[in-house]
This record gives structure tokens, sequence and C-alpha cells, in this order.
């Protein structure tokens, strides 16, 4: 009887495992926001044609573009931002934790690790999509 259970519960979970969807770029849309190490609320709207704006202590940046690669897990991240002095790269890396809550982090020095730098866990971002 014993093996029965552990062969269903297997197949059970082999079966919600192909169940679920693969992200994608079109799951970013939106606004993101959460509280960083300081508490301070901010976040990220990811709007159509790749673009997206920071927000920070109630300013906003100006519009972006932006990257992904959803083959990696975590997914890559990168923010474009064109000023005066030329172009900048912001590297990070996002993941969904559900449809509706990504960990954020980025690297503004460059050097992007293959995965979340628990180093740096102040740079470690919970976003909640429309708000905290």
């Amino acid at each position: 009887m014993k093996k029965y259970i552990v062969a269903f519960l297997m197949i059970l979970g082999s079966v919600s495992g192909f169940a679920q969807k693969p992200h994608t770029a079109k799951d970013l849309l939106g606004k993101w926001e959460g509280k960083d190490s300081n508490s301070e609320v901010g976040g990220l709207f990811f709007l159509k044609n790749n673009k997206a704006i920071l927000t920070a202590r109630g300013s906003y940046s100006p519009a972006m573009n932006y990257t992904t690669d959803f083959t990696t897990n975590p997914v890559k991240i990168d923010l474009v931002v064109q000023n005066p002095k030329g172009r900048i790269n912001i590297q990070g890396l996002l993941q969904f934790i559900d449809n509706n809550t990504i960990k954020f982090q980025l690297f503004p020095g460059g050097n992007r690790p293959g995965n979340f730098d628990p180093l740096y866990p102040q740079n470690i971002v919970i976003l909640k999509r429309g708000g905290s």
C-alpha cells in the first residue's frame, strides 16, 4: 500500500511540474513595488516596447530600454540608460517567486554573477505587482 501512495505522489508532482508555464517578458508588464533594506519604497514600471521606469523616494527615472534573457534562471535583465555622457548598461537579475512577486537585484558596477549575490542582501528587493 505504501508503494502505491509514493507512486501516486510522484506522478502528481510530475504532472504539476509540467503544468507550470514558463514566464516571458509579457509577464513583467506593469507596475512592481517593494521596500529596500532601508524601508524605502521603490519599484519599476515595465512598459511595452521594452521600456522601463525606475521609481525611488517618490522620483521617477526617465524611460530606459531593457532587455531580458528568460532562458536563464534567474532571468538576466539589462537596463540601458541614455544620458548626455553616453550609454550606461546596468545589469541585474530577477526571478518570479509567483505570478505577482519577483525577486530583483541590480549590479550597477557590472560583473553580474550567475545568481543572486548573498553578500549584498541589501541590494535584493522583493517587488509585488501593483504595489507592496
